[in-house]
């Protein structure tokens, strides 16, 4: 055989390859990104939302929904649409910043006739310092959340994916767990008996998988490294006003018609007053933060800005199973809160509000329990 019928050969072959895998794997599609399943029967969803999301987005019927992060993947879609109307689901993907999750949002207020958005704004971990996450860059998702969806099989081209296709399998590890898009209240309930076991000071230092050393770790960083001068905290400050400017509000001006509800998850009183006493251009950055989202976002009528920081909750950590992750019955707090247009922080009572929480964090005695933390670990690997 010529060379020349040798080349050709090998690229009649390796398009063929190609086109071949790209049929097969939009048939498959384990994410229902094309379609919903053609293979298995039931609800299947994958855990990450950063990639799952496009597929509830493209091919399940819903009016409204919430893009938190890892605090609001106790708020149930069935009761939010049971209190607040409409059709609600939950796409929180853990750890995504509002930058991150812009790409989500923006995308179904395309796609869908949105009514309501619920967002958390999470000012621990930096999160709105963050434009793509280093661990999962935006790049590996963002195409699925743009104009183009020829460019969406991407997804699925990796040993993973390519692998399940092969087998055709509905395993978990290919098709994700089986669940409804709206998960049942029993869920949650259950979810909150799980968390209490681990949550409370002893129970992150003693319980079987409490967060105890995790949470040592992020108390001695708080401790050790700490924003250090002036000219980073407004370096900071500036990312932090771009961020919410570019990922948030030009969101709610854009789209007039959809009602925008931001919530600023309360994390624990202890980790406020760490920030407060040990960290204070951090705290200062949470104020400032609180403080930019209502002064300039009184801009927009859709907007409803939220914060349950001078709640007595706050004040127990036997709600948290680390400093920040409160129960499940928090997210019922909120959404009542939504409800019943309670706890909206606007510019007439923002000052007063900003008093009435440094005041407590000012006042809560924190040292015993951050003693009894850094000392629970001292000698151990």
């Amino acid at each position: 055989m010529s060379f020349k019928k040798q080349v050709k050969m090998f690229l009649l072959t390796n398009v063929s390859v190609v086109t071949f895998l790209t049929i097969g794997l939009g048939a498959y599609d384990p994410l229902h990104i094309f379609h919903k399943s053609w293979i298995t029967d039931d609800n299947r969803l994958h855990g990450d939302m950063r990639m799952q999301a496009a597929g509830v987005i493209n091919n399940y019927a819903f009016d409204s929904i919430i893009v938190g992060t890892s605090m609001l993947k106790g708020m149930s879609a069935s009761l939010t649409s049971e209190k607040l109307g409409g059709v609600f689901v939950n796409l929180s993907p853990n750890g995504a910043s509002i930058a991150e999750r812009k790409h989500l949002i923006n995308y179904a207020l395309k796609k869908k006739a949105i009514k309501s958005v619920i967002v958390s704004f999470d000012t621990g971990l930096d999160q709105n310092l963050i434009r793509s996450n280093a661990k999962f860059p935006v790049t590996k998702f963002s195409y699925l959340y743009d104009d183009a969806s020829i460019n969406d099989v991407k997804a699925y081209w990796n040993y993973k994916f390519i692998g399940c296709l092969a087998s055709l399998s509905t395993s978990t590890a290919c098709y994700g767990n089986k669940r409804a898009i709206q998960r049942p209240l029993g869920w949650f309930e259950k979810v909150q008996i799980r968390n209490a076991k681990i949550s409370g000071i002893e129970s992150w230092v003693h319980a079987e998988g409490g967060r105890g050393k995790n949470i040592n770790s992020r108390i001695k960083r708080h401790i050790k490294s700490p924003i250090k001068s002036q000219a980073k905290y407004d370096e900071k400050l500036k990312l932090t006003q771009e961020i919410i400017d570019d990922s948030l509000f030009s969101l709610i001006k854009e789209n007039e018609g959809a009602s925008f509800h931001v919530l600023f998850p309360p994390y624990s009183r202890f980790l406020y007053s760490l920030w407060k006493n040990k960290n204070p251009y951090k705290y200062q950055l949470y104020l400032e933060t609180i403080r930019h989202l209502v002064v300039e976002g009184a801009k927009y009528k859709n907007l409803k800005v939220y914060s349950f920081d001078d709640m007595g909750y706050l004040d127990n950590l036997n709600n948290y199973r680390d400093m920040r992750h409160y129960n499940t019955d928090m997210n019922n707090v909120m959404l009542d809160s939504i409800k019943d247009k309670k706890r909206v922080i606007r510019v007439s009572n923002l000052e007063a509000f900003i008093e009435k929480i440094d005041k407590k964090n000012a006042s809560y005695a924190f040292d015993v329990e951050l003693n009894y933390l850094l000392n629970s670990y001292k000698g151990r690997r």
